[in-house]
């Protein structure tokens, strides 16, 4: 999912006619049997996010910019007291969401009650993995009692809410604020508003595509995967340098291009 967007503006840069419009369209055709099929939620959610940011760009490149600006200050900013909303209002154990959000309710409002015993500074980069293998091995040397969580749960039951028995927050914004504090998600919300606000130097056409780049990795950041695996890093890296490099191309003259 996250390559699919580079995907499709190098295939319509270094394509012509007829092989061009086969391979978009072989490339739209495989987006939309990952939507309907997958059983990961979070990437058809995705999927489907950043396909309307790029059909909102297409009409108005401005108020996409400025919907983006809006979700990302949400999901930045906003997301800690939303999760304490919904854990205060229970919205974890509520029968209107599907069996996955449940789950990720549960993480998510652990994650926001121990970020206020270290608010300022965090617990420490990738710390929330360290935690999970510190009892993992605790638990096998026999030091301790099966912890909360720990026991088989029934299809639709929720994980008991204060597990620290996950090696990730599941969600990007919450972990960066967790294990980097206040400071690091200031950070980290500056680094998204950076982005979109560079997207206004491209071109039109390419803006389309970068937005539902940005849209794609901002949905994906919010309910799955840890910040710090590799390669979850490197597929968001990659993909605004293969569209960086997508984007280039067309201002290359065609005399100087390689063969």
């Amino acid at each position: 999912a996250l390559l699919l967007w580079p995907a499709l503006l190098m295939a319509a840069r270094a394509l012509r006619g007829t092989t061009r419009r086969i391979v978009v369209s072989g490339l739209g055709l495989t987006a939309l049997l990952i939507l309907a099929f997958t059983g990961h939620q979070p990437t058809q959610a995705a999927l489907a996010v950043s396909a309307l940011l790029a059909g909102i760009s297409f009409f108005s490149l401005d108020d996409a910019r400025r919907l983006l600006v809006a979700s990302w200050f949400v999901a930045a900013v906003l997301m800690l007291p939303m999760v304490h909303a919904a854990s205060r209002y229970q919205a974890e154990i509520s029968e209107l969401l599907f069996f996955l959000p449940r789950d990720r309710l549960q993480i998510w409002s652990y994650t926001a009650e121990e970020i206020a015993k270290h608010p300022v500074l965090g617990i420490g980069t990738n710390a929330t993995q360290d935690l999970y293998k510190q009892h993992k091995r605790m638990k096998q040397a026999g030091a301790g009692a099966t912890g909360p969580g720990e026991g088989p749960r029934k299809e639709g039951e929720a994980a008991p809410r204060a597990t620290p028995l996950k090696p990730h927050a599941h969600n990007a914004y919450l972990q960066v604020f967790y294990e980097l504090g206040a400071i690091g998600a200031a950070l980290f919300a500056w680094l998204g508003f950076a982005a979109i606000r560079a997207s206004k130097s491209w071109a039109s056409p390419d803006q389309q595509i970068l937005h539902g780049q940005l849209a794609m990795t901002a949905v994906l950041m919010a309910s799955s995967y840890g910040i710090w695996q590799n390669w979850y890093q490197t597929l968001i890296a990659t993909g605004p340098m293969l569209l960086l490099l997508a984007a280039r191309a067309r201002s290359i003259p065609a005399a100087t291009r390689p063969p």
